[in-house]
């Protein structure tokens, strides 16, 4: 399978100079008279052209060398080739249904490219982990946290 091109960086012209610090580095066209990224002067670096396009074959396709689907529900995982496609999950889900998706896809050997899902415990609260309370410390350490140093002293 060919590799995909790499492309340079496309900068606006005076992108990076003191005195033009407000020009952002993002992409745009240069549509002044005497312009000399216009004109395409070498010195003032590339500009995008059709020439830096991908080949047909592998233009949508992620560098695994099969064709990316974002999937929202389990019924969008039935449309998925595993041998042509890769699963890429939606950001909206829950992490209960993104739980799911990846347990069927596994079963059915897809591929997903950002499955990043820690196993979901039944015993865990409503609320996961981060909302549970802590123990609170035995009575006796508070107490010798509130004595000055000369009672500890006239204790002693």
């Amino acid at each position: 399978m060919p590799q995909k091109k790499t492309k340079p960086k496309f900068l606006r012209p005076n992108h990076g100079r003191k005195s033009r610090v407000r020009i952002g580095s993002s992409w745009r066209r240069q549509r002044g008279t005497d312009n000399k990224k216009r004109i395409n002067k070498a010195h003032m670096g590339y500009s995008p052209s059709i020439g830096y396009g991908q080949d047909k074959r592998i233009k949508y396709l992620h560098p695994i060398g099969k064709k990316e689907v974002l999937v929202h529900n389990l019924t969008e995982l039935d449309t998925v080739d595993a041998k042509t496609h890769v699963v890429r999950l939606s950001s909206k889900l829950s992490i209960r249904l993104k739980q799911k998706i990846v347990d069927l896809a596994q079963t059915r050997k897809i591929t997903v490219l950002n499955s990043g899902v820690s196993k979901v415990s039944d015993s865990s609260s409503k609320f996961g982990a981060k909302h549970v309370k802590k123990t609170q410390k035995p009575l006796a350490d508070k107490q010798t946290m509130h004595t000055s140093s000369k009672e500890q002293k006239k204790n002693d």
